[in-house]
């Protein structure tokens, strides 16, 4: 995949805005695991200088989502599989908590909200709009961690899910695989805008815990984007 990328905005810092275009670039998948990364050509792209974009390039290793190789290249990370692990024990271990908190709090503008969400995201994946559903999955999340009385809990949650992203962008682009998205969430609505405290976080478990299947139909034709080595950035 060619990925374009728009020009920069000369009054922000311009390493932190290719930082953050091929940060979204490597976790939605439009640049691909193993992928080379060229310092010159990244630079040419943003009509800047090679220093920018040798420091967005450090940036995205210290989170590790680049391998820089010295004398060799610079190439986007495979998936690390301890990573993900890591960023799912910590969502579970935060949105589980949350999640009963919501259920015990929840109202009838909870409800319509969350209700919202998953109206945005029967639209998108009947439309195969996975962008969108992909937003309106994190909506929904932390629209529940808000309902519970925590939102600051989001900040945490949304920094340990990088790596969780990846396999999910890769995972969203079966129907068949949104659609067992939105079952899961309409499960942990309906459990938890009914006050069913159990059965709201048993909901939750069972959908951040979905990954590892993910994992092992995406490995099934694309085995070779993961890898098993903890990157050395680790999370961010």
């Amino acid at each position: 995949m060619v990925v374009h990328f728009a020009p920069v905005d000369r009054r922000i810092p311009v390493a932190t805005q290719i930082y953050d275009r091929l940060r979204l670039a490597i976790v939605r998948g439009h640049l691909a695991p193993g992928k080379s990364l060229s310092e010159k050509e990244i630079a040419e792209q943003f009509a800047t200088s090679r220093t920018p974009a040798r420091e967005a390039f450090i940036r995205l290793s210290e989170d590790g989502l680049v391998d820089i190789v010295p004398q060799y290249g610079t190439f986007v990370s495979r998936i690390s599989l301890p990573d993900v692990a890591d960023s799912q024990l910590i969502r579970e271990a935060l949105e589980t908590v949350t999640t009963a908190k919501a259920a015990q709090r929840i109202d009838a503008d909870g409800v319509g909200e969350l209700q919202k969400w998953l109206r945005t995201q029967a639209a998108a994946a009947a439309a195969g709009d996975t962008e969108t559903f992909v937003q309106a999955d994190d909506g929904m999340h932390e629209a529940l961690i808000r309902i519970s009385g925590h939102p600051g809990v989001w900040k945490a949650a949304y920094a340990a899910k990088m790596h969780l992203d990846r396999v999910r962008y890769l995972a969203v682009q079966d129907p068949d695989w949104l659609l067992l998205m939105f079952q899961q969430h309409q499960a942990i609505v309906d459990h938890t805008g009914a006050h069913r405290v159990e059965a709201a976080v048993e909901a939750m478990r069972t959908h951040l815990r979905t990954v590892f299947h993910a994992i092992d139909r995406i490995a099934q034709n694309q085995g070779d984007v993961f890898t098993n080595n903890k990157t050395q950035g680790g999370m961010s």
